[in-house]
């Protein structure tokens, strides 16, 4: 097989049904909701403060700034207006709106992330009553009881996470199933370092899976700084305890050694939602838009697929995923969706019981993309997003940052994240032009991983958001929401430079 690497704000045009424009408005949200795991013993950092020292939390009692202030409880949450400081792409450092400290804890000219200081640790632990505070860049976890209101995303420009007072969370998506690592053994890459902190380009990705071919069989590669996350085939192939390298390109390498994708050995991912007669579906946006005003469908809005499976058998269930953008290549035009909640052709908005608007003619499983061809008496259109950035155009590997971005999901409402990590892994795809019957060849595939902050309507990211545009805040589409681990913390989602390198583009 041949190896080769794939190349890899606007008015709300419409309103959510009453619950869940309701629900919106309930910011802020906190993660109280998120289950136990297990602590790291990395470089994590707690201060923990003595009973005596703890005071009830009154939010008046900090000083808003004038924006904050401004921004009372019956204003809509729009994406695009949650930032004081938006640091320029691809950096770390942006400051939300709510975020009354008066320091920063990212350093720009170094592009690194500083401890704080004994006075601004003493700042948090009085500001929002923290019983412990754990550092461990690029998040801040403080715990609790008594959470600020509005709670924000941000605190001295970096991501936090307020839990409840000895709640066990991992501030870093790292675990592994084997002892394989060994830091005194040479580094694969010499004296060529990756930079800390810095989301890697394809290249230098790529450059780590050819440092580690010789010594091993590499299925992925999460790059989840500073450290990295290395899968391994299951072909047969064994590794002795300590034989593989520890510290690749300067940085500390674990090993993961699973027939499961990495994101999915340590919680189950979460489905997308089964619409059954009796199943209790809460709080779901089943407006048809199609009786609105103008209309007009937009990224967001509910999409199902039918009762029918591509060979004629009906389907075990119908699955209820997020509309997506729309594309075009030449003359032909397609709508986005959520590839694995479409094991039929048949497209229906709002539900199955409502009506069929077009069929899905292309699929992207790498990408986990289904384009759909609406009938021609169907309109859709990109300039609305709800509570989101609405998406202007889509956006390469090396052009998406370490920015935030936004999604607003059919079961969600407005849902913030931040890239924080990489992955790169292997699969297969016929190539055409060199066997018409099918040569397999190799290819490397990117993803980034996102952290989300969870839903404005509060709790986890719930099922059903799959196929939502991640859309930066001057309209970049990174990618479209792919999978999360069970409480929704960590997105997943495919680089979007293959559909890009076919042509297609937003209309």
């Amino acid at each position: 097989m041949e190896t080769s690497l794939m190349c890899i704000p606007s008015q709300v045009v419409h309103q959510r049904q009453p619950q869940i424009k309701t629900v919106r408005h309930l910011f802020p949200y906190v993660d109280f909701d998120t289950p136990p795991q297990t602590p790291l013993s990395f470089d994590a950092f707690k201060l923990v403060t003595s009973e005596k020292q703890k005071q009830p939390h009154d939010p008046l009692t900090c000083e808003p700034t004038a924006t904050t202030a401004a921004l009372d409880r019956n204003t809509t949450r729009r994406a695009n207006t949650m930032w004081t400081h938006l640091a320029p792409a691809p950096s770390y450092g942006s400051r939300h709106i709510h975020d009354t400290a008066p320091f920063s804890l990212w350093v720009e000219d170094s592009h690194d992330f500083r401890f704080p200081t004994k006075d601004e640790l003493a700042y948090i632990q009085k500001t929002y009553n923290a019983a412990a505070i754990m550092v461990a860049f690029p998040v801040l976890v403080i715990e609790t009881d008594t959470p600020p209101k509005p709670v924000p995303l941000t605190v001295g420009c970096t991501l936090t996470h307020f839990v409840e007072v000895g709640s066990k969370v991992n501030p870093r998506p790292i675990w592994h199933n084997t002892a394989y690592s060994n830091p005194c053994l040479k580094d694969p890459l010499g004296e060529v370092r990756l930079p800390k902190f810095v989301s890697p380009s394809l290249d230098e990705m790529i450059l780590v899976v050819e440092a580690l071919e010789p010594l091993c069989k590499v299925k992925a590669i999460n790059f989840i700084s500073p450290h990295l996350v290395v899968e391994l085939q299951v072909d047969g192939s064994s590794y002795g305890r300590h034989s593989l390298p520890g510290i690749v390109g300067g940085v500390p390498t674990l090993y993961h050694h699973s027939e499961e994708n990495y994101w999915k050995t340590q919680v189950p991912l979460a489905n997308e939602r089964i619409i059954t007669p009796n199943f209790d579906l809460g709080i779901q946006d089943y407006t048809s838009y199609l009786h609105q005003s103008d209309a007009r469908l937009c990224p967001g809005v509910r999409l199902s697929s039918g009762s029918l499976t591509d060979i004629g058998e009906y389907a075990e269930a119908s699955l209820g995923t997020t509309s997506g953008v729309l594309l075009r290549k030449g003359a032909v035009e397609r709508v986005t969706a959520a590839e694995h909640g479409f094991p039929t052709t048949e497209v229906y908005h709002p539900s199955v019981d409502g009506t069929l608007i077009g069929e899905v003619t292309d699929r992207k499983k790498t990408l986990d993309l289904a384009l759909v061809q609406l009938y021609s008496s169907f309109r859709y259109t990109n300039s609305g997003y709800f509570d989101a950035v609405s998406p202007k155009r889509l956006l390469k590997h090396s052009q998406v940052g370490n920015e935030w971005c936004s999604l607003d999901g059919m079961t969600t409402g407005l849902v913030f994240l931040q890239r924080q990590y990489d992955r790169l892994f292997m699969c297969t795809e016929n190539d055409p032009e060199k066997d018409p019957e099918g040569t397999l060849r190799i290819i490397w595939c990117a993803e980034f991983i996102f952290e989300s902050v969870g839903p404005t309507a509060g709790g986890a990211v719930v099922d059903g958001i799959c196929g939502a545009p991640i859309v930066t805040d001057e309209g970049g589409v990174a990618g479209f929401f792919h999978q999360a681990d069970n409480n929704g913390r960590w997105c997943v989602c495919a680089a979007l430079d293959p559909i890009i390198n076919e042509g297609w583009e937003l209309v």
